[in-house]
């Protein structure tokens, strides 16, 4: 529909003040044409569109339409007067530039400003001077803005929770959830703020991994937030660290093996609480869960963990002791208990020799001894009649002392010896 041709500046006759006198006047009398509504186009005007306020079922006797801006009919607030019979426009205080009054009386607004939300009354006069107030209302949103998603981490692990945001510069705006490109179905570990602008899932679960969206949407646009990525890792469990042996001897071998449960973790060693540092005598095996000690030192003695980890957090073994002796020979006894051993038997050897030889010793000087005394004991001798003295040692001992002990011997050592003398001169008598 076409505006009136006539320009709304134009100056006002007598006719045109007869007729806002006679609205003044009439303005308190109650409508005579009830049918006759006024609705909004859209019903929810974006900022910068165009909006209608149409007019339907307008009486034909219509004399005059005048759009009065607020809930009360006052000339401050009008908008615009339209003279049916001469198509003349006559603008009121409350005119903006922006509105254009139909013959119809539809009311449209160009380039619509949130301003422009509120009550408008459209006053009708008929040829009898008859008036009717109709109410029609303008809702204006302006379009929202794309929101912003963040998350208090993109990377939990299960069993902890997160807290996702949607922030948004709008107001007057609904938020909607979204989760792999559908709507989030809530649950008691899904649990949104009261202005649904805060999601919170606790405890966190592995099938909470995937794309979440916020869309923020008000009765005339809608935008979504870019996407945030959530994973979600494994619960990490302390690793079990464990020793082919515990108590090894140098140059034997010792593997330790570190088990987890977890997947995607790296693995790390220490030794006496620090990074171990590898050798040719330290290997890890190519997922670094085995670590080979081949061959042992006393050196490698000490406390072994391992850790295993993720991009979030980590978790240590209990510590297992490796203690490393001493180098054995084939019998198995260390060489310090072998160096004693020797000593203690030569020690003996030296004591049984030096004891030895103190008997030897003994047994001929006593020998020497009986021999001296027999020949100053006998008379001297003629050649034919002397007395010929002899000591013997014998090669066995008599049969009555076979049996004796050791002991009895040492005892009683001239047992063993004696002297025997021929007396050849003498005859019994």
């Amino acid at each position: 529909m076409e505006p009136p041709s006539a320009s709304p500046r134009a100056g006002r006759g007598p006719w045109q003040e007869l007729l806002l006198a006679v609205s003044l006047l009439a303005f308190w009398n109650p409508p005579t044409t009830a049918q006759v509504t006024v609705e909004s186009v859209p019903p929810n005007a974006a900022e910068g569109k165009d909006a209608l306020l149409r007019v339907l079922n307008l009486p034909g006797d219509t004399a005059s339409l005048t759009w009065f801006k607020g809930e009360t009919v006052l000339p401050t607030h009008k908008i615009l007067l339209y003279v049916i019979d001469t198509k003349i426009t006559n603008p009121g205080p409350a005119y903006s530039g922006r509105e254009t009054i139909y013959p119809n009386g539809s009311l449209l607004f160009q380039n619509i400003t949130l301003n422009d939300t509120g009550s408008y009354i459209l006053q009708i006069i008929n040829q009898k001077f008859e008036t009717a107030l109709i109410r029609g209302q303008l809702q204006v949103f302006q379009p929202v803005s794309q929101p912003l998603l963040t998350a208090s981490n993109t990377t939990v692990t299960e069993d902890d929770s997160v807290l996702l945001t949607c922030s948004s510069s709008n107001t007057g705006i609904s938020i909607q959830w979204l989760f792999n490109g559908q709507i989030l179905m809530l649950t008691d570990r899904k649990k949104l703020s009261q202005d649904n602008s805060t999601l919170t899932i606790d405890p966190v679960r592995k099938e909470d991994a995937g794309k979440y969206e916020c869309e923020v949407s008000n009765p005339v646009s809608f935008r979504k937030s870019d996407p945030v990525r959530l994973d979600v890792e494994e619960s990490m469990s302390q690793p079990l660290l464990t020793a082919s042996n515990t108590t090894v001897t140098e140059d034997d071998s010792v593997v330790l093996t570190c088990s987890s449960s977890n997947t995607g973790v790296s693995i790390q060693w220490l030794f006496n609480g620090q990074i171990l540092m590898l050798t040719d005598r330290k290997k890890l095996s190519q997922d670094n869960s085995t670590l080979t000690i081949d061959p042992v030192r006393k050196e490698d003695a000490g406390k072994y963990e391992c850790k295993v980890f993720n991009p979030v957090r980590f978790r240590k073994s209990d510590p297992v002791r490796l203690d490393v002796e001493d180098k054995r020979n084939s019998t198995g006894l260390r060489l310090g208990s072998i160096i004693g051993i020797a000593l203690g038997v030569l020690l003996g050897l030296a004591l049984v020799a030096a004891l030895g030889c103190l008997l030897l010793h003994t047994r001929s000087g006593r020998v020497s001894l009986c021999c001296d005394l027999k020949e100053l004991r006998s008379p001297a001798s003629t050649p034919g009649h002397g007395a010929a003295i002899r000591c013997t040692y014998p090669d066995s001992l008599p049969s009555s002392t076979a049996a004796v002990p050791m002991y009895q011997e040492l005892q009683h050592p001239e047992k063993n010896i004696y002297c025997q003398i021929n007396h050849k001169a003498e005859v019994a008598s």
